[in-house]
């Protein structure tokens, strides 16, 4: 089965909401309606017609998002989207294709639609960091790879709506960390450092184009600057090249490899340690990170 994300953007007529129809209607789908259309038409007929309506030169999100709703789509994958105020959905796929003439498919640009039973996953910190930077690409509907994003979407959508459609099929005896993404890892480093040590992140230091580190810390009492560069898989970290910075170091990466000399300034995160607050406080953790502790931690793997 597939995992798929869809951006489901506002409608072109006022006052019409594409997202708000697809929930409330249990579809999802896509727009490209073709003119004059008052009856069921089969998918060839769309597809000539959309050819000519939207040729490749001029319109290849049309092939795209045709291609993937009808071809590669399946009853029972998987579909991400999220609404304007910053809530996530997770659907699942429950029927063929169809097209849409209706006067509200129209108004709404959803033309070309399948059933989907959604459930609300809720904000951010629910969502797996994969899923999450899938949406900032351009294109209208895509597949989400990764084997971890695809089982917790399965699971998460057995739980929240109450039927055991997906078996898992991960193998738990792992570490906790190969189940992360790079994103979960700094959440967790960054909790630890604020719960452990009194530090506070300063939200506007946390930019993608920062390369030395991932985001600042001011110590609550003390005032002393803090930084953190968290790297996740076979990963190294070199103490020396952070020397020169005017702050608190702390590195973690998950291979547990620190090269370079000892410094004072320079601190570098143990594995244990941060298994160690995992465990003892799950209750703060995102959502997606708390699933896989739980789920290890059932399976007695987790410590």
């Amino acid at each position: 089965m597939n995992l798929w994300r869809i951006n489901l953007k506002p409608a072109n007529r006022t006052g019409y909401d594409s997202r708000k129809h697809c929930l409330d209607n249990k579809i999802v789908g896509i727009g490209w309606p073709l003119d004059d259309i008052n009856e069921s038409i089969s998918s060839e007929t769309y597809e000539t017609a959309g050819k000519i309506k939207y040729p490749m030169t001029t319109s290849r999100g049309w092939s795209n998002a045709w291609n993937a709703i009808y071809y590669k789509m399946q009853i029972n994958d998987l579909v991400w989207t999220r609404t304007t105020d910053g809530n996530y959905f997770l659907g699942r796929i429950t029927s063929e294709w169809r097209y849409d003439y209706s006067t509200d498919a129209v108004n709404n640009d959803i033309a070309n639609i399948r059933d989907c039973e959604w459930v609300k996953v809720g904000l951010i910190g629910n969502v797996p960091g994969k899923v999450v930077r899938s949406f900032i690409p351009a294109s209208t509907l895509q597949r989400v790879n990764g084997e971890t994003a695809l089982i917790y979407s399965q699971q998460i959508f057995n739980d929240l709506s109450g039927l055991n459609v997906y078996e898992s099929t991960l193998n738990l005896d792992r570490d906790i960390f190969s189940l992360l993404s790079a994103d979960d890892c700094e959440d967790i480093v960054g909790l630890y450092l604020q719960v452990k040590f009194d530090y506070i992140i300063i939200p506007s230091s946390c930019k993608d184009d920062t390369l030395a580190y991932e985001f600042e810390l001011i110590h609550q009492t003390s005032s002393e600057k803090a930084v953190v560069q968290v790297k996740n898989g076979n990963v190294d970290l070199n103490r020396d090249s952070y020397k020169a910075i005017d702050a608190k170091v702390f590195l973690f990466t998950t291979n547990q490899t620190y090269l370079g000399s000892d410094d004072e300034n320079v601190v570098c995160l143990s594995i244990e340690e941060i298994k160690e607050f995992m465990t003892n406080y799950q209750n703060i953790l995102p959502q997606k990170v708390r699933f896989w502790v739980e789920k290890l931690t059932e399976q007695q793997t987790f410590i």
